[in-house]
């Protein structure tokens, strides 16, 4: 390393074109020594003419160096112009800062820095007036206008003792001392910032390398307070993958922690996923048990248990999605840190009032935006006060913007030199504010010196706070002038169409339900699908992406609900009109299962009902059914077996039966049945005794019988002989014909018999 050794010629309040070397612009004439201190005197011509002719070989001589000069002097003038630049890029110096004096007491101002510059190198510093607002210190990064009331320069060569600039023991910094009995009154009546503008400049003048710091002069001041929040982000991509595996950085998440961590003195507000934590507890609990150490009494942010973009889904009519998720990520969070979240949301960059109006119906009481997401308004000047956005319903709600303007402006590559001008605009807005203020950051973007600078002013200004979140949160909103609170509105981005999405992981929560009434209480297999449809409602996939849970989620179900079925049996005879039926299911699952059993059939009725919820153990379960014959002969009883609910159906089978047996109607339709035919009996054998009875009396006495068919005939006229009766018709058939009539009978017996047929004929 190149020694510095320093020499000081302070040149306090001096201009900065006097700081070149005394000889460098002086008398060209001057330079040579020739010249008389006491003046010309008189010159006579003969004198004249003697010195001419002494003089002639060095005039000559004069003229042709002075030509020789011109042309070198030309030369040069061109090799600068043209090689200025390159020369100053190529240029090896810098400078960084160490360390500085924040704010200036009573003691004198010190600036620490470290350097990397030749040897014949110098320091150059200037103070310009103080600055009063953030706006003007802005503007002095790229350079500061107006005159330094005090330049001074440091020699890098030989240290002297009574130099305001001088080495460390280490030769590696060097230390400058701002001359306090020369200018500390000047510095201590300029209250604000006071840009210190360092140059270091190699020894031709050029500039090597420019850092401009600053000096605050500010008197203490307790009120108003100016909050700074911080807030530190561990989300991770998405840890659950569709084929139920996990893929999670946790060295990456532990070493974010760890730097959290170690800064006690920052009350850190944490954004973690509760899908992160789950997946880490799954992977590996030793690692969630260093987590949830480093991360003890930090609070942390309400939030679903994967990120969602919540007006997409309002949208699409399914807002019960993202109450689940959110509750249910609020008690994975207790389960695994120990404790709930916050009230605190983080709003996504499409949320609509109506969105706001959810968020504050499921718990939330204040949310984090981006500063693109708000349009303030034109009476709200303040910048640093949290805002109040009204959603739907007309309630308003505290929300905070993430400042992006201070760190963007702030951050120079120089750790040490960006805290230290984070700081300055801090304390400057603080020392403007008429009330409290509040700004968050991302401790993420911030730098460990960077925040070593931060607590170190802050630990010297009572009004500069390192809070809460929900401290920050807790500052009054911005006013206008007439004293009422100002309000701000969304200005959304288009929310993405999640409908189909919806729909899908609706169909598929679904069957996931029905598969979990039929296995519980071991609900193992179903809580890894239901965190497959939590994962695939993640608003960094895309379509597809959440297709691939839900397609594996149900497949799951359609494998968990297959192999049951109802086992082939040969034709069942029943020869009671009750009987037992004997059906054998078979459970391939390895777990038992809970199903509904549907029975019909069209000549039996299942004396319990047509539907029977029974729990089927693995392999093969005997089903036993009281049924009732309605009819004998042959049937087909179809068992379908569903989830309980019938949601799912499983599987349908037929069984073939025979009936034997009469059933109570068929025993009653076979009993009048028999009566009837009983009652026919009877009657045709009662006929034909009596026929034959009378057959037999009129062969024994014709005259009898004459008498007999007279008298039936006087009973009933209709009965033989009414009107389109065919007497030869009313030959009984129970009496046979005589075999041998008589073909010539007697005319005295004929004469008898017509008149016992026609008794009242004259």
């Amino acid at each position: 390393m190149i020694r510095h050794t320093v020499s000081a010629q302070p040149a306090v309040g001096g201009d900065p074109a006097d700081d070149s070397d005394p000889a460098v612009g002086g008398d060209p004439a001057d330079a040579t020594g020739d010249s008389d201190p006491a003046g010309p005197g008189p010159v006579s011509a003969d004198s004249v003419s003697a010195g001419l002719a002494l003089a002639a070989p060095g005039l000559a001589w004069a003229m042709l160096s002075t030509l020789f000069g011109l042309i070198a002097v030309g030369l040069s003038v061109v090799t600068a112009v043209t090689a200025v630049e390159p020369a100053a890029a190529q240029a090896d110096g810098g400078i960084d800062l160490v360390a500085q004096t924040a704010f200036v007491g009573d003691e004198p101002a010190t600036i620490d820095l470290r350097l990397t510059a030749p040897a014949d190198a110098r320091i150059r510093i200037r103070i310009y007036e103080a600055l009063t607002t953030r706006e003007e210190i802005h503007a002095s990064y790229d350079g500061v206008a107006g005159c330094p009331f005090s330049d001074f320069s440091c020699n890098v060569d030989q240290p002297l003792t009574d130099s305001p600039c001088q080495l460390d023991s280490t030769e590696e910094t060097l230390t400058i001392e701002i001359p306090d009995h020369e200018i500390g009154e000047i510095l201590r009546i300029n209250q604000g910032a006071l840009p210190v503008v360092i140059t270091l400049e190699d020894s031709d003048g050029d500039t090597l390398d420019t850092l401009t710091t600053y000096l605050l002069v500010l008197e203490e001041q307790q009120q108003p307070v100016f909050h700074v929040a911080f807030f530190a982000d561990l989300t991770a991509p998405l840890a659950v993958q569709p084929d139920q595996t996990i893929s999670l950085d946790a060295d990456d998440l532990l070493a974010r922690a760890r730097q959290i961590a170690g800064r006690p003195d920052i009350p850190v507000t944490v954004a973690i996923q509760p899908e992160t934590l789950q997946a880490l507890a799954a992977n590996d609990s030793e690692q969630l048990a260093e987590l949830a150490g480093l991360l003890t009494d930090r609070p942390v942010l309400n939030s679903p248990w994967v990120e969602l973009d919540e007006e997409g889904w309002r949208l699409a009519g399914d807002t019960a999605m993202i109450a689940r998720q959110y509750s249910y990520g609020s008690d994975v969070i207790a389960e695994t840190l120990g404790r709930r979240p916050t009230n605190i949301s983080i709003l996504d960059d499409s949320a609509t009032p109506e969105t706001l109006a959810l968020l504050r119906s499921l718990g939330t009481e204040a949310v984090i935006v981006e500063p693109a997401q708000v349009i303030r308004n034109p009476s709200a000047l303040d910048e640093f006060t949290p805002l109040a956005l009204r959603d739907s319903n007309g309630a308003t709600t505290p929300a905070i913007a993430r400042d992006t303007v201070l760190r963007l402006a702030s951050s120079p590559a120089d750790p040490e030199l960006a805290g230290h001008r984070a700081l300055v605009e801090l304390a400057i807005e603080a020392d403007n504010a008429t009330a409290d203020k509040a700004i968050m950051f991302r401790f993420e973007g911030w730098r460990a010196t960077e925040l070593d600078v931060l607590t170190d002013g802050f630990d010297q200004r009572s009004n500069l706070r390192l809070s809460s979140l929900s401290e920050a949160l807790g500052v009054p909103v911005a006013r206008n002038t007439a004293g009422q609170p100002v309000q701000a509105s969304l200005d959304p981005l288009p929310a993405p169409d999640l409908a189909q999405r919806a729909a899908d992981i609706a169909v598929t929560r679904g069957a996931v339900a029905a598969y979990a009434s039929m296995i519980a209480p071991a609900r193992t297999p179903v809580t890894a699908l239901e965190t497959l449809l939590r994962a695939g409602a993640a608003g960094s996939l895309s379509d597809e992406q959440s297709a691939a849970y839900t397609r594996s989620a149900f497949d799951a179900v359609l494998t968990g609900t297959s192999d049951v079925t109802v086992e082939p049996a040969e034709r069942i005879t029943l020869t009671d009109r009750r009987a037992d039926l004997r059906i054998t299911i078979r459970n391939g699952q390895p777990l038992p299962i809970n199903v509904d059993l549907l029975f019909s059939a069209e000549k039996l009725r299942f004396v319990d009902g047509e539907r029977s919820a029974r729990t089927l153990a693995p392999g093969d379960n005997e089903i036993s059914v009281r049924v009732e014959t309605l009819a004998s002969g042959d049937a087909r009883v179809t068992v379908a077996i569903t989830s309980p609910g019938g949601q799912l159906e499983l599987h349908e089978g037929v069984i073939d039966i025979r009936s034997t047996a009469i059933s109570g109607l068929g025993l009653v339709i076979s009993v009048i049945a028999l009566i009837v035919l009983g009652g026919w009996w009877v009657r045709t054998i009662r006929r034909v005794r009596h026929n034959r009875a009378a057959a037999t009396v009129a062969a024994a006495d014709p005259t009898a019988d004459a008498e007999a068919a007279t008298a039936e005939t006087e009973a009933d006229p209709n009965a033989d002989t009414g009107a389109g009766h065919d007497p030869d018709a009313d030959t009984s058939p129970d009496t046979p014909p005589d075999p041998d009539p008589d073909p010539d009978p007697d005319p005295d017996q004929q004469s008898d018999q017509s008149q016992t047929t026609r008794p009242n004929q004259p």
